[in-house]
């Protein structure tokens, strides 16, 4: 939730308190990022131990094994082949989360966009008792702050304010 709103910080330009749902869906859909960055730092620790593992030992592990607390068995004759594809899997997991932690503007963009439609739309009023034009949407911060809303036709722009009466 936290680096949703930071997505939504950055792309709104205002502050994300005033608006969780929008939060909590861009919590959702940048989940695959939060997961490869997960992997990612993961994978430092795990790429030494898998290399060792795939390499001294053919180890034969299953679902039922490991709930049944059996914990491996050991095959007699170990296969290369399986080894060697064991191996290019993991790094090509582990290459494809760096690669995509390193550039993902393709990918948290959009989100950001979709972000500013929702907030705009969904999150919203029209009506408020703080004075703001007519094409303006509004959204409270607080009792004394607001979040005022314009969509110009092909961007839509955040800004904060105080809350001046009417």
């Amino acid at each position: 939730m936290s680096f949703a709103g930071q997505i939504l910080n950055t792309y709104m330009e205002v502050t994300s308190v005033s608006f969780l749902y929008t939060q909590t869906i861009t919590s959702l859909l940048i989940s695959p990022l939060v997961i490869s960055i997960v992997f990612g730092f993961i994978s430092f620790i795990l790429l030494p131990f898998t290399m060792i593992v795939f390499t001294t030992e053919n180890i034969s592990f299953s679902l039922k094994r490991v709930f049944l607390f059996w914990l491996y068995e050991r095959k007699s004759v170990p296969n290369g082949f399986l080894v060697v594809c064991r191996i290019i899997a993991f790094l090509g997991l582990v290459t494809l989360s760096w690669s995509f932690n390193s550039n993902n503007q393709w990918f948290t963009d959009p989100i950001g966009n979709f972000a500013k439609w929702y907030a705009y739309n969904f999150e919203m009023d029209n009506f408020s008792h703080c004075s703001h034009s007519d094409k303006e949407k509004v959204a409270y911060i607080n009792k004394d702050d607001i979040v005022i809303g314009l969509d110009n036709g092909n961007k839509i722009i955040f800004k904060t304010s105080t809350c001046l009466r009417k």
